[in-house]
């Protein structure tokens, strides 16, 4: 225990953390760097309350200022910061075998020509890259996926830009067929199948389906909310 005049709060701020109190905890830490700054532990253990509590940027700023006087600490915070942080979708791989960025009424043949045929099916790929490492068996459980048309009410960003859905547009299904974790670079394939209808005359939106993953990540954290799916045309991922 600290010999300060914060050592009460200290004190009191770890026993809020061991309870999961994290908000009450960050009151405590706070209050007893304010009366002692240079409490470089205390620091330490706010950054871990933050990251408990979800505020990271709070606990990276807590991170930077530990760094400049024990890059030995800031090490031992920056990984439980990297571990608490939840996962995030970065971005689509151009590696992807689905064009995601075709627009309204795109037919299906132009997808693939095999789908020039009626009643046929076919196969796509999206390759999705994650902010850190993912729990493989997460990744790979087609139901910790869903695939659907885009919802949002913004100018645009509905599906097929707000306007009616013709006859000929198809729907996938909502969950894919495979999942596929790459652990050396924190990626994961999705496979899914777009199936062509009686009249060979289907129709789609790839840029505004969206792409969610509801899993975990290596140590067991959820996704962010806020960078829990993807979508082309949407700055949601």
């Amino acid at each position: 225990m600290p010999q300060h005049g914060g050592q009460g709060n200290y004190g009191l701020g770890l026993v809020y953390a061991r309870e999961q109190l994290y908000e009450k905890a960050i009151e405590q830490f706070q209050e007893s760097i304010r009366l002692n700054p240079d409490f470089i532990y205390g620091r330490a253990d706010l950054a871990y309350a933050y990251a408990d509590a979800g505020q990271m940027d709070a606990a990276v700023e807590q991170l930077k200022i530990i760094a400049k006087t024990d890059p030995a600490l800031a090490d031992t915070v920056s990984r439980y910061l990297y571990r608490a942080e939840a996962p995030r979708i970065e971005f689509a791989s151009t590696s992807s075998t689905f064009p995601h960025y075709f627009g309204p009424y795109t037919p299906l043949s132009a997808l693939d020509t095999y789908l020039l045929n009626a009643n046929t099916s076919k196969t796509f790929t999206m390759v999705f890259q994650f902010s850190k490492e993912m729990d493989r068996a997460s990744v790979g459980n087609p139901f910790h996926w869903n695939i659907s048309r885009s919802t949002r009410g913004d100018p645009g960003q509905a599906y097929n830009f707000g306007q009616d859905v013709p006859q000929t547009e198809v729907t996938l299904e909502p969950f894919p067929e495979l999942g596929i974790y790459d652990a050396e670079n924190f990626r994961a394939t999705v496979t899914f199948r777009i199936h062509q209808n009686a009249a060979a005359n289907g129709t789609i939106v790839p840029s505004h389906l969206v792409f969610k993953f509801s899993g975990i990540d290596k140590f067991g954290n959820r996704m962010d909310v806020d960078a829990d799916e993807y979508c082309d045309f949407i700055d949601i991922h």
